[in-house]
């Protein structure tokens, strides 16, 4: 089982998406292998701004994966992970080190 505590340099911001996504990963240059960025709540994702391209999976409440979008470019304007997705955990894109994540947890509330 994965928990996003252990994703090597991951930073999560909680608290919604005025709180503190400004310097999410539109900040960077580009983010090293193993490394993420996990929001919550959150159910849909922008990369305007953005320097580079992501790979995207978005998380129910129970950290069950219900949608992967890869290679989403820089410039988008709107990334849906529907109704259900709660979590979303953005990679710098094709980093093979989350491939075949299919749940993320919050061990802290576990």
């Amino acid at each position: 089982e994965n928990t996003y505590n252990k994703i090597k340099g991951y930073k999560k911001y909680d608290g919604g998406f005025a709180h503190s996504y400004t310097s999410g990963t539109s900040a960077h240059q580009g983010l090293p292998v193993g490394h993420g960025l996990v929001i919550v709540p959150c159910n849909a994702i922008h990369t305007r701004g953005m320097k580079f391209a992501i790979d995207v999976r978005f998380f129910n409440k129970h950290g069950h994966l219900v949608r992967t979008c890869t290679d989403v470019p820089p410039g988008k304007w709107f990334v849906w992970g529907g109704f259900n997705a709660h979590y979303v955990l953005e990679t710098q894109a094709g980093d093979p080190t989350f491939s075949q994540l299919t749940q993320l947890k919050d061990s802290a509330h576990d």
